[in-house]
């Protein structure tokens, strides 16, 4: 039976002159987790994605920096995962905004933190792809539009632009390959 596959993995640091290597030196990073995918049949190529952390109350580092270019000079997919918004002096649209400044435009959030009354305690996620009470409609459209800017449909612009609501399967797929492509960088 075919399936998929998703496997976890933080790595811990390598010991000097165990071979180096790209591979190595990526894998050093203490707030990384390297995921890789694959089908559950003979022969299919292994997909390996990074995840970048990076906390909310600390911000996007030299490290986090150089680890991104790395894996951008050999266009591995990545996405980025903002933590510990529970903590004193979490700021997301901070650290997101220094996220986009460091790695580009097309660093994207899918999801946005939903606070408590008070302000203060995340209680949830809202995500962005479909339309949610929570969902921010400026930050929906523009992750739908930076979404559909990477399709190969030519034609979806066109109809979002002209009102069509695009349904979350196109969006999803089209934001699938655009990450597999390492054009494209959601923020979870």
């Amino acid at each position: 039976s075919r399936g998929r596959q998703v496997e976890a993995t933080r790595h811990p640091a390598r010991e000097e002159g165990d071979g180096g290597g790209a591979e190595e030196r990526l894998n050093q990073a203490p707030n990384e987790l390297l995921l890789t995918e694959f089908e559950q049949h003979p022969g299919q190529q292994r997909l390996e994605r990074r995840l970048r952390l990076i906390a909310a109350n600390e911000g996007v580092d030299e490290g986090t920096r150089a680890l991104w270019r790395e894996c951008a000079d050999v266009e591995m997919p990545r996405a980025v995962v903002i933590t510990k918004l529970d903590q004193a002096r979490a700021d997301y649209d901070g650290v997101l905004q220094q996220a986009r400044d460091a790695f580009g435009e097309k660093v994207m959030p899918l999801y946005l933190p939903v606070r408590a009354d008070d302000g203060d305690e995340v209680v949830g996620l809202a995500g962005l792809l479909s339309p949610t009470e929570h969902a921010d409609d400026e930050q929906r459209g523009s992750l739908i539009e930076a979404v559909i800017e990477e399709s190969e449909d030519e034609t979806l612009m066109d109809r979002y632009l002209g009102g069509e609501e695009i349904a979350e399967d196109v969006l999803v797929a089209d934001l699938e390959q655009a990450v597999a492509k390492a054009t494209f960088f959601p923020v979870v």
